[in-house]
């Protein structure tokens, strides 16, 4: 499949997020990336040991469909939806150059994880020391409900330098 990558944008209230217990969804970010990404590290060589466990931890949780409407969220983004989640990085964090390889799709859907895509939505405004780069783009004062839809040959990353 060739590369897709496209802006987007939803209608949807996501204020619950805020009330999430995040200290019981820290997930190791990079262990699982380094065994996933051989890709990436084909392009841009091996990750450097600058980035350890202490910077690159994320905080993600998924949700069931009674947490969260897939089928609203499907037909606003046009793609019908097995997982939906949000990440959390606190300050002083990072994601690495990476492609998503949709692990978790792939073991549920063998025979379509190579059509899946990605939507990555922001659920705040941009502040200063947020960032986020994918493709070629660095998108700057992003907006609440919009991101970008995209699949596994889409390059991306992100940061927090932020004091929240």
């Amino acid at each position: 499949m060739d590369k897709i990558f496209f802006k987007c944008s939803i209608d949807y209230d996501f204020s619950f997020i805020y009330g999430l217990d995040w200290d019981i969804e820290k997930t190791l970010y990079l262990d699982f990336k380094k065994k996933e990404n051989t890709e990436t590290i084909k392009m841009f060589g091996d990750y450097p040991d600058s980035l350890n466990d202490h910077n690159t931890y994320i905080y993600q949780k998924f949700f069931n469909h009674e947490e969260v409407d897939y089928e609203i969220l499907g037909k606003q983004l046009n793609m019908e939806l097995h997982t939906v989640s949000v990440i959390k990085q606190r300050p002083g964090t990072v994601i690495p150059i990476h492609h998503d390889a949709f692990f978790r799709l792939a073991q549920k859907f063998p025979d379509s994880a190579h059509r899946a895509m990605r939507a990555n939505i922001f659920i705040e405004d941009w502040e200063w020391g947020h960032f986020f780069q994918i493709d070629n783009v660095n998108p700057e004062s992003w907006v609440k409900n919009t991101g970008y839809v995209f699949n596994n040959k889409v390059i991306h990353s992100s940061a927090n330098a932020s004091f929240r």
